[in-house]
């Protein structure tokens, strides 16, 4: 299947540094995908012969199928006119119970606005991983708290698997943070055992305390 993938940022997967997103970017280029990075989708029109894609820079694309995939934004609309405090972008405000600002109300899920892990700021954290958490610390709100999102997430293009948590080095440097990196390359399992894969690793650290 002939792909074009276009995207407004200069990188895919916003939750990688430029250099760790790289990987990314080779491996779907080696499958035959185009990548359109710094691009912008203009319209979309219908005709006889299927689909016309219009990019920002003048280029025309046929297509037989468009896939938009235009962000997440919560749906908080019920807690609104229920009158709960509300956060960023409308998303609802909870305490570590995830109870609202109505004590009779608990909120879980991409419409909750969380705790970031490291930073210790609020923000949006739409994963499933999370949700998770929060649904079960609702379920057992007396003996549980929810301590915050690092934004763990992991995605397989192809066959290369990438994975992010807690803040990259550009995040990390524009919340202030003074850190430093390492790139490692481990092996995906002990080398006496046959069969590891190499691992392409980035670990970000802060100087002063060598906190991960």
């Amino acid at each position: 299947m002939e792909t074009t993938l276009v995207q407004r940022p200069r990188q895919l997967l916003k939750p990688l540094d430029v250099d760790m997103a790289a990987f990314v970017h080779a491996e779907m280029r080696a499958h035959g995908v185009r990548l359109v990075l710094g691009g912008s989708l203009e319209a979309v029109e219908e005709g006889p012969c299927g689909l016309t894609v219009h990019l920002g820079d003048g280029e025309v694309l046929p297509a037989d199928l468009v896939v938009l995939a235009i962000g997440v934004a919560p749906e908080a609309h019920l807690a609104a006119e229920a009158g709960l405090d509300l956060g960023q972008r409308g998303s609802i405000v909870t305490d570590a119970s995830m109870v609202t600002s109505d004590l009779d109300i608990l909120a879980v899920g991409d419409a909750v606005e969380v705790t970031h892990g490291v930073t210790g700021t609020k923000a949006l954290v739409a994963l499933a991983g999370p949700a998770n958490k929060q649904g079960r610390i609702a379920a057992d709100v007396i003996c549980s708290r929810y301590g915050g999102s690092w934004g763990s997430s992991v995605i397989k293009v192809f066959d290369l698997t990438a994975a992010s948590t807690g803040l990259n080095e550009a995040a990390a440097r524009a919340q202030g943070y003074d850190c430093d990196t390492v790139i490692l390359t481990p092996g995906s399992h002990a080398g006496y055992y046959p069969g590891a894969r190499p691992l392409t690793m980035k670990v970000v650290f802060e100087k002063g305390t060598l906190r991960l």
